[in-house]
């Protein structure tokens, strides 16, 4: 007879893209300590691996050291299934947020790079407004909020293609041309 992960003591779990996973406490798990599991989150292929541990007569999943929320997971309520060889599958409730970029407080501009998974992000400064935040964004355009009313998207200028590769923006990149017509470096 298969083991069981029982059910999860709190529910949901919150998550945060690009995060470490929190221990997922369950409840009438016979599933030994030490037994290798994973995590699988809709929207991603990228399973979150751990295994069960037992401390103080409480059963946990805990992530592996490094192990964060992949990017791809599904933003929202969610039901996630956790597995292990010789167990029955165990769907666990996850409420999974965008990532949450914390600025340097010292600073007054506040800059974020997105990466090629990005998906998400809120950005805002100390105290919570939407002040003077840059966002360059994957095809090389530059996105500004200035207040949480306005925003600007700027691109670089270049006659041609040509033009575009001598001025240094990548193959992908979006620049647009002196008639505001936006193109895609090749």
């Amino acid at each position: 007879m298969p083991y069981t992960f029982g059910t999860q003591a709190i529910t949901p779990i919150y998550l945060t893209i690009g995060q470490p996973v929190p221990s997922i406490r369950l409840t009438g798990a016979d599933v030994p300590a030490g037994t290798y599991a994973t995590l699988q989150l809709v929207g991603t292929t990228t399973p979150i691996i751990g295994s069960i541990v037992v401390e103080n007569s409480l059963t946990y999943f805990k992530a592996n050291y490094g192990q964060t929320v992949p990017r791809g997971a599904t933003l929202g309520a969610n039901a996630a299934t956790l597995s292990a060889t010789g167990a029955t599958n165990a769907t666990i409730t996850t409420d999974v947020n965008p990532t949450v970029v914390t600025p340097d407080c010292n600073q007054s501009l506040v800059s974020y790079s997105s990466g090629p998974c990005a998906s998400t992000h809120v950005i805002s400064d100390c105290e919570g407004r939407y002040d003077y935040v840059t966002i360059e964004t994957l095809a090389g355009s530059t996105l500004v909020a200035n207040g949480a009313s306005s925003v600007t998207l700027s691109l670089p200028t270049y006659a041609d293609n040509a033009a575009a590769v001598t001025g240094g923006l990548a193959v992908g990149r979006l620049y647009k041309t002196a008639t505001g017509e936006v193109r895609i470096v090749v």
